[in-house]
């Protein structure tokens, strides 16, 4: 392999190790994790309530032991990591935005907001429903309980809202100078403003109160709206940010290339593609 190959590989691998790409990575796992403790709650032990037999054995809800209760509070954990990486999302993307595109030099305020700080909300609901509503593994919602994991959430909601509407601003203001007139311009701010919103997890406000009575009809299509927000949030920001982003493209694209040199050192690199040419497209985000 070439010297020159060497360096377009490890430049390749510097751009996908990079803060942002950090940010997404623990974003994709937060969601992954919490999908995984759903499905194991819901299925593990939701589903027992309906195997209490005529002998008398209790189903694992019934029984109320720990090993329920740990995996209702992994799930609400990694649920509110979700939210707290969104709001990191938000807030690396504002910091780099308002300081002329500075990158940070450390994660670590991140980390701590992201993986850390969930665990004390957390631990206080564990003991408000030990010393409150101590049944049923917790599957049945508190409200005093209830709100210590809802109102970090719905921070992070409010202040990722904030952060948009000021990167819309800065976007308004860039787009109004004279090199910024063309259509296609106003084209991709549109599209770059559109994608945050996934990302910051700003549709879940459609599903921010849940009604408490009414209509069926409107309480049934309310639980299906949530389900379907909630479910295909990890799908929608991989697709955006992963399966069709265009940086992404560029990149495996030059990673094949790279590879197919290293086999055949004396291709160039039209013919390695194909006789086609790459170009690099960066995003905006």
């Amino acid at each position: 392999m070439s010297t020159n190959s060497r360096f377009q590989h490890g430049g390749t691998v510097r751009q996908l190790h990079g803060h942002r790409i950090a940010l997404h990575k623990n974003l994709f796992s937060s969601l992954l994790f919490n999908a995984i403790f759903e499905i194991w709650f819901k299925t593990g032990v939701m589903l027992t309530a309906y195997d209490d037999d005529d002998h008398g054995q209790k189903s694992i809800l019934k029984e109320n032991g720990p090993y329920c209760k740990i995996i209702l509070l992994l799930t609400k954990y990694f649920r509110l990591t979700n939210y707290m990486w969104m709001f990191c999302e938000g807030f690396y993307l504002h910091r780099l935005i308002s300081a002329a595109f500075a990158e940070e030099r450390s994660l670590v305020l991140f980390y701590v907001i992201g993986w850390a700080f969930p665990v004390l909300p957390v631990l206080v609901y564990s003991l408000l429903r030990i010393l409150d509503a101590d049944e049923e593994c917790w599957a049945l919602p508190t409200d005093p309980s209830e709100w210590v994991l809802n109102v970090p959430s719905l921070l992070s909601l409010l202040v990722n809202m904030v952060f948009l509407v000021d990167i819309i601003r800065v976007l308004v203001i860039k787009l109004r100078a004279p090199h910024h007139r063309e259509p296609s311009q106003y084209r991709k701010a549109v599209k770059a403003t559109l994608v945050l919103v996934p990302l910051f997890g700003l549709h879940f406000a459609i599903t921010v109160y849940r009604p408490q009575s009414g209509i069926c009809q409107w309480q049934e299509l309310y639980i299906y709206l949530d389900i379907l927000l909630d479910g295909l949030q990890g799908a929608a920001v991989a697709l955006i940010f992963c399966y069709i982003n265009g940086e992404v493209h560029t990149l495996m694209r030059r990673s094949y290339r790279n590879f197919l040199e290293l086999r055949n050192p004396g291709l160039s690199a039209g013919q390695c593609l194909g006789g086609s040419t790459v170009t690099t497209t960066q995003t905006a985000f």
